[in-house]
């Protein structure tokens, strides 16, 4: 992960970043396990307005994580000591585009097919599979 983000940390300083990091992981999968369940009476076939409502809300909280992430990454990047080293460049970038295609489609999707299944299958699905890689990632850096 080092050589990807373009980074020379030593395997302490790595392991204290994560030690660092660790409890807002865990708010980032509970997030996405949560804005998935939201989309889950929609995706199993509820077609009343109340189901459509609640996996737009579903959508409407990942546009609210990824606003939050992006605020935290600019602050820790520009006020932290060592923000330039636990946010380098290569992560603000990718970080940047990721959240982008929920900003720009998410609201737009919402508003005109709020009632769309398809929009709705789609916003599970990544929900709960970003959800279930980083749950499973992080019970991974338990196990050393």
């Amino acid at each position: 992960m080092c050589k990807a983000l373009r980074v020379k940390w030593t395997r302490q300083r790595y392991t204290e970043i994560m030690l660092n990091d660790w409890p807002k992981m865990q708010g980032i999968y509970l997030q996405h396990f949560i804005g998935g369940a939201l989309c889950l009476p929609a995706v199993l076939g509820y077609t009343d307005s109340w189901a459509a409502n609640l996996a737009c809300l579903g959508v409407l909280s990942e546009m609210g994580w990824e606003m939050s992430d992006m605020a935290d990454i600019v602050i820790t990047r520009s006020t932290a000591v060592d923000g330039k080293e636990r946010v380098p460049g290569t992560l603000v970038m990718i970080m940047s585009i990721h959240h982008s295609m929920t900003l720009t489609l998410g609201l737009p999707l919402v508003m005109k097919y709020r009632q769309l299944r398809t929009l709705h299958l789609l916003t599970f699905n990544l929900q709960w599979a970003a959800a279930l890689a980083i749950s499973a990632n992080e019970y991974c850096k338990t196990l050393d």
